[in-house]
């Protein structure tokens, strides 16, 4: 069926039942619609490479319209009602209106090099890419494809880090992770420790499926991100793996536990003391 009609009166069965005769009767034009959409391996892992083709099987021309967009079929985003905001509009790709000529010579390709937005749920491939033909003046929709956003023959994505997540800073903390290489590649990993989504560590190449540990530190407190992609001898890279939300907070000086000559001057001094008392209240 081609297009839609908006129902004033859906509790009248009668006017539903009329209007999908109408649509069942209307006479579509014979379009093939072939939609292809692959992830770059781009460094931010947030580009999409789309390839349409339309073939006009009529004998006849076709003023037509190509609407592409983008959504993510899977969010952790809610609405006010708490429901899961799946199918979310990403933007739109591509609004165009051209004349496709009849069979062999009517066919007509395009390709796309879309960048996403920067939404962080969407660092994993959950994007579907939708192309519709619809006609110019009726609006009604010749045909419609959708399309996953595949990934190639890249490493899979890294099992989130696992470590701790309660920090202090100057400390050297344990994380581990994987990846598994489907030509079994030897494998090395990026690790990003701020948030960011950019490499600041590079490790040696480990085998495909073998858990590695990495050791990091920070010198700041915050609030961090903690992802991992990994790369193989050709080049490939996987997407980022889960994050992994980590504190970082200052050491505290526990006046307690001093050495008591310490403890003497700082009650001695009532300048110092006052400091200190201040700093551990601030911490």
């Amino acid at each position: 069926m081609g297009g839609y009609i908006s129902i004033t009166d859906p509790s009248d069965p009668s006017t539903i039942l009329d209007m999908i005769k109408e649509c069942e009767s209307r006479n579509l034009p014979d379009i093939d619609l072939d939609l292809n959409a692959s992830w770059h391996q781009c460094p931010c892992q947030r580009g999409i490479g789309i390839f349409i083709d339309i073939i006009n099987e009529e004998n006849s021309v076709l003023d037509i319209r190509l609407l592409v967009s983008a959504v993510s079929f899977s969010s952790d985003w809610r609405d006010f009602n708490g429901r899961p905001f799946d199918y979310l509009l990403l933007g739109y790709i591509d609004d165009r209106i051209f004349t496709l000529q009849p069979s062999p010579s009517g066919s007509y390709s395009i390709e796309y090099d879309w960048n996403l937005p920067f939404i962080d749920d969407l660092d994993t491939p959950n994007v579907l890419i939708i192309a519709s033909v619809l006609s110019t003046t009726t609006g009604y929709v010749y045909k419609t494809t959708i399309s996953k956003a595949m990934e190639g023959e890249q490493p899979s994505r890294p099992i989130i880090p696992n470590g701790p997540t309660n920090l202090k800073i100057f400390v050297g903390y344990n994380y581990t992770t994987y990846s598994i290489d489907p030509d079994d590649d030897l494998i090395r990993y990026g690790w990003d420790w701020n948030g960011d989504y950019i490499i600041d560590e590079f490790t040696d190449y480990y085998d495909s499926g073998e858990e590695i540990k990495v050791m990091h530190k920070w010198d700041q407190k915050g609030d961090y991100q903690i992802r991992v992609k990994a790369i193989d001898g050709k080049g490939m890279e996987s997407f980022w793996s889960q994050p992994l939300d980590v504190v970082v907070k200052q050491k505290k000086i526990n006046l307690l536990y001093q050495p008591f000559f310490i403890q003497h001057h700082l009650f001695k001094s009532s300048f110092l003391y006052r400091l200190f008392s201040f700093y551990e209240f601030m911490n």
